[in-house]
């Protein structure tokens, strides 16, 4: 089961989340996560959920911190000529990430 959290309560109810869970942070250069990030790792082994960034920036401060990062394209990184929303592009991510689960993907 999926829940999404605002970030306050993520800080709140991060007591919550456990080895078998996992923390997916959509973020497109923010450092606003840094805080629940350093929180979740400084829980001892076994507590410890794994932790996976999703965003557009190969530079992001949290990459070095979570266990698994997701690098999506953007107008900017790709060199576009339009500008493409990045909510668009992590909707279309979240989108084909739900088809695959629900067919029976897994990594």
């Amino acid at each position: 089961m999926s829940h999404f959290y605002p970030y306050e309560y993520l800080l709140s109810q991060a007591h919550t989340v456990g080895e078998d869970d996992a923390v997916v942070i959509f973020s497109v250069s923010s450092k606003v996560y840094r805080e629940p990030v350093e929180l979740l790792l400084g829980r001892e082994e076994g507590r410890r959920p794994k932790l996976v960034l999703v965003t557009m920036d190969p530079r992001h401060t949290l990459r070095n911190k979570v266990d698994e990062v997701v690098w999506l394209p953007s107008s900017k990184n790709q060199n576009l000529a339009h500008y493409v929303e990045s909510q668009t592009v992590f909707m279309v991510f979240c989108d084909l990430l739900t088809a695959a689960l629900a067919n029976g993907w897994s990594a």
